[in-house]
């Protein structure tokens, strides 16, 4: 009898509050877990509370080249990405006014940028195995 294959699962913002929720009930429902932020070792303690059923990655979502260079090692040793979700987000303290161009270019690099370039690098994935699923998120950051 052949074992079936269990989903992977990449998320995004994983060592937020919202991120570590959604890592935490994949695990919870047998999924196979990539859990994403800047930096892997924010989420040292989340891959111990899961069982070592979390392999954590860092990787800056608003940099095109990172995301393609991570999403293909990524998929060399885990396999291709089954469920995609775009969580990663940061916000702007200023109102509008007093937001400097930079400032807005930053918050649209990560909270939509960075969702195009992952979702267009796992989409091959999805389509060669007809099957697949990617959500897009945002939460107010509290």
């Amino acid at each position: 009898m052949t074992e079936k294959k269990r989903h992977l699962a990449l998320v995004t913002g994983a060592a937020g509050t919202l991120g570590q929720a959604i890592v935490r009930q994949f695990v919870a429902d047998g999924y196979r877990v990539i859990a994403t932020d800047l930096r892997a070792d924010s989420m040292d303690s989340l891959v111990a509370d899961t069982g070592g059923n979390v392999v954590a990655v860092g990787m800056d979502v608003s940099d095109a080249q990172s995301v393609e260079d991570v999403c293909r090692d990524l998929e060399s040793r885990e396999g291709p990405i089954d469920i995609l979700v775009n969580n990663a987000g940061i916000l702007s303290n200023n109102k509008a006014v007093e937001t400097s161009p930079e400032e807005w270019r930053r918050v649209m690099a990560v909270n939509l940028d960075g969702a195009f370039y992952i979702s267009r690098q796992v989409l091959g994935g999805m389509k060669k195995a007809g099957w697949g699923r990617i959500v897009n998120i945002c939460s107010l950051g509290i």
